[in-house]
C-alpha cells in the first residue's frame, strides 16, 4: 500500500461559528493525512452529516450541542452519535473548562475534549491520535508458545 491509499483521515467539523469552522478548515486542509469531509452548524446538521458522510473523526463544539433545542442535554446528542457511527472518535470543541462538562464528554464516548482556544498543533495531535492504530506489544503468552 503506498502512502497515499488509506491514510487520510475523514474529518467533519461540527462548529456554530462559520470563522471557526473556516479556520479548523484552513488549518485541517493543509494537513496531507487529513480530508474535511463536510461541516455542520448545528445539532440537527451534526447528525444528518454524520449518518451521510460517516467521517472517521467528528470535531464536536459543545456550544452545538447545548445551543440546539432538539437536544434535551449535552449527553443525549453524543449517545445519539456513538450509537449512530459507534467508528466515529468524537473531539469535544467547547469554552468549558468545568470538569463536570468534561467528565460528561468522556462519559457519552468523546475521545478527546480540547478547550477553546484550540491550539493546532493540540487539535492534530488529538485527531492523529485518535485515529492511530495502537502497535500490539509481544505479550508473555506470546513470547511462551513460540517454543512450544
Amino acid at each position: 500500500m503506498s502512502m497515499s491509499e488509506s491514510v487520510t483521515i475523514s474529518i467533519l467539523i461540527a462548529e456554530g461559528t462559520q470563522a471557526m469552522r473556516a479556520m479548523l478548515r484552513r488549518a485541517l486542509v493543509r494537513q496531507s493525512d487529513m480530508s474535511v469531509v463536510g461541516e455542520a452548524a448545528s445539532g440537527s446538521e451534526v447528525l444528518e452529516a454524520v449518518e451521510r458522510l460517516r467521517p472517521e473523526v467528528l470535531l464536536l463544539d459543545m456550544d452545538i450541542v447545548t445551543g440546539d433545542t432538539r437536544f434535551i442535554s449535552k449527553r443525549l446528542v453524543l449517545k445519539d452519535l456513538r450509537e449512530l457511527l459507534p467508528d466515529t472518535r468524537v473531539i469535544i470543541l467547547s469554552a468549558y473548562g468545568d470538569p463536570s462538562v468534561r467528565n460528561l464528554a468522556f462519559n457519552a464516548g468523546a475521545v478527546a475534549y480540547l478547550e477553546k482556544p484550540v491550539r493546532i498543533a493540540e487539535l492534530l495531535a488529538a485527531i492523529r491520535a485518535a485515529t492511530a492504530t495502537p502497535e500490539t506489544p509481544p505479550t508473555a503468552d506470546d513470547a511462551g508458545s513460540a517454543g512450544g
